[in-house]
């Protein structure tokens, strides 16, 4: 019974770990900014003109709102993964079930029903992420979307890269077409519910597998109608790398009814 507790609380330590920590980094990245900014007034206080502080003050601005976006880029897919791997509960005979993650936490218990509302809290938290990435490129659009007399997109695509107003979010956008900046976000919530949110839909391999084939079925379709990379052949690999997710559900399907269509 104690080393059962005692894997219980380990499980929930790393669980509330994956859930912290990341919030942490990100608090302590802007602690750095606010103090860098505060030695920016207080030591060079006579050194420099006021609109040279201004443009060092936005300088420290801008690292430190990128450093912050990458991280929550970084720590999105692992740590909503981690939390969707929680309420993923294998049911047994007699009504009872455990994490599929961990099968020493019964899924019934109280302690597990606590922990759980708590994760949900988290999950809700990190999976709005993307909704702030959308927020800030669609405050940008028109520069990411530039217009030009001659609807270049090369010119237009150039014209975007080399804006120092975008700095801070390039990599949400660097490797899309103008056209295509909201592409990210729309990815990133693909990835999320093909490795999260499929494994709950049922605890049924077979309709596990039959929303995976729909779920490919969309992923190609939509991969083969925007073609949003802005390198040809990064959209053919993309387009090729759907079709296989489709491939694996479907034939994951076929096993577990029998059926080879």
């Amino acid at each position: 019974l104690d080393c059962y507790a005692s894997g219980q609380d380990v499980y929930y330590l790393t669980i509330y770990l994956w859930c912290v920590l990341p919030i942490i980094i990100a608090l302590l990245i802007w602690v750095v900014a606010v103090l860098r900014e505060l030695a920016l007034h207080s030591i060079y206080k006579n050194n420099y003109s006021v609109e040279v502080k201004k443009s060092l003050a936005t300088k420290i601005l801008n690292e430190h709102v990128w450093l912050f976006l990458f991280l929550t880029y970084m720590v999105l897919p692992p740590v909503s993964n981690k939390q969707l791997k929680v309420l993923d509960c294998i049911p047994l005979s007699g009504g009872s079930s455990y994490i599929r993650d961990n099968t020493s936490i019964d899924c019934n218990s109280s302690s597990y029903q606590q922990f759980q509302a708590i994760i949900l809290l988290f999950l809700i938290f990190y999976v709005l992420i993307p909704v702030l990435w959308l927020y800030l490129l669609t405050k940008k659009k028109e520069l990411l979307n530039p217009k030009t007399n001659q609807n270049d997109e090369t010119l237009r695509t150039y014209i975007r890269d080399h804006n120092p107003e975008l700095s801070t979010i390039r990599f949400l956008f660097s490797d899309y077409k103008c056209n295509k900046w909201w592409f990210e976000v729309a990815d990133m919530y693909r990835r999320i519910t093909f490795v999260g949110l499929l494994p709950l839909v049922s605890s049924s391999t077979a309709t596990r597998a039959s929303f995976g084939c729909v779920l490919g079925i969309i992923s190609v379709a939509f991969f083969g109608e925007q073609r949003p990379y802005r390198i040809h052949s990064t959209n053919k690999i993309a387009y090729i790398a759907q079709v296989s997710i489709l491939v694996t559900f479907y034939f994951a399907l076929s096993i577990e009814t029998g059926v080879m269509m």
